[in-house]
């Protein structure tokens, strides 16, 4: 026998027997089910990736939704056509991890290409579940717009500000759908959903989406002009402030030439402003409004131009925590009121003002209206029942 075959006799006596691991675990039997990805975003490329092809030719009827009539051929077509996508984002919503692999350390120039293509899925799927709800199928209408409401749920989790609104905008739209059919829904139905829409995926504080901003934006601006490349990032500035005409920026051009660590300094001053507007953006209602008109004094007569002009809009961002929180609270509203009439109301008030969100019948069902402490964009109205629409 040559070295080479007994070599080979050898490390065979030592490997372990084909059903061990080598740590001594059984190796699966073949008809238990195979390993599949945690990551929800990959599973959302592929429900893209199955959007039908027509789905621009449909956009008349999927965003107008009096005409969701499951009668229609042209809807049924719609509704079969789109079946595999939103199998896919199904099962993406129930997942926990969602990573699409963006790299933020490329601040304002990072690629976000799901933005835009994730809205596409949502409609699919809002369409969708009018269409179940409006043949009587409550069960199908709940799971696809407890897909809208998954899906949401992942862009605002460790997301620079963009994805988190837009995670904001389509939790809207969950609502929306959703709401249409829970006056159908039986006692034993309602508990179930309830239970399920406390464990959707947690919404992160808006907090942390203001801090990830300055890690990505920022710390983006800092490296770039620690790089040489001053105007490279004051043109990212003057993009965002939406003119070059204005006179502190071509002061600081001027200044940036002649000394190149200027902008620098002026990155590094508003740094600490960040974390001061991440604190704010949490606060609630009565502690906030005065403690902003302080902040945003102190700013106007001590920040620098720059400053202001790189900072997020936190009155805006502060608005759409409020309204997003309420939309959550919202739907736990609606199901304690069908199950335990206007006891299951107090149960679960508006979370800014600490009241019960307030009831009116409507033909069909009934609204629930919050005034979320007299916000700038008014109350919170969502309608349950058909045809219904947020304000």
């Amino acid at each position: 026998m040559n070295r080479f075959a007994f070599c080979c006799l050898f490390i065979a006596a030592l490997l372990p027997a084909t059903h061990v691991s080598a740590q001594g675990h059984k190796t699966p039997a073949w008809e238990e089910p195979l390993p599949t990805t945690d990551n929800a975003a990959l599973i959302y490329w592929q429900a893209i990736a199955l959007i039908p092809k027509r789905f621009e030719e449909w956009q008349a009827i999927i965003k107008d939704d009096r005409a969701v009539d499951p009668k229609d051929p042209l809807v049924k077509a719609i509704f079969a056509e789109s079946a595999p996508a939103m199998r896919l984002m199904r099962r993406a919503s129930t997942l926990n991890l969602c990573d699409w692999g963006i790299n933020r350390n490329d601040g304002p120039e990072a690629l976000l290409p799901h933005n835009m293509l994730v809205r596409q899925l949502t409609r699919l799927a809002m369409f969708r579940s009018l269409h179940y709800a409006r043949m009587g199928d409550v069960d199908g209408a709940i799971d696809d717009a407890m897909a809208i409401l998954g899906l949401a749920r992942h862009l605002s989790r460790h997301e620079q500000m963009i994805g988190t609104l837009i995670g904001y905008a389509i939790e809207a739209q969950g609502v929306s759908v959703l709401a249409e059919p829970i006056p159908q829904l039986s006692p034993m139905q309602l508990r179930r959903l309830a239970q399920r829409h406390a464990t959707l995926p947690p919404r992160p504080p808006l907090a942390a989406s203001v801090l990830l901003e300055k890690r990505s934006y920022l710390g983006w601006l800092a490296r770039t002009v620690k790089d040489g490349r001053t105007e490279e990032a004051l043109d990212v500035v003057a993009a965002m402030v939406g003119s070059e005409n204005e006179p502190w920026l071509a002061r600081l051009r001027a200044e940036s030439s002649e000394k190149p660590d200027a902008l620098l300094k002026l990155i590094e001053q508003t740094a600490p402003l960040y974390d001061e507007s991440a604190e704010l953006i949490e606060l609630p209602i009565g502690t906030y409004s005065k403690k902003m008109a302080d902040w945003e004094a102190r700013l106007k007569k001590t920040a620098h131009p720059f400053s202001i002009a790189v900072l997020l809009p936190v009155a805006q961002y502060h608005e759409a925590t409020i309204r997003v929180r309420a939309r959550q609270a919202v739907i736990q509203a609606a199901i304690a009121y069908l199950i335990e009439g206007d006891a299951g109301l107090k149960k679960h008030p508006e979370p800014w003002t600490g009241k019960p969100f307030a009831l009116e019948k409507t033909d069909a069902g009934f609204a629930l209206r919050g005034d979320l402490g007299g916000t700038v964009n008014g109350p919170l109205v969502v309608t349950f029942g058909p045809a219904a629409a947020p304000r």
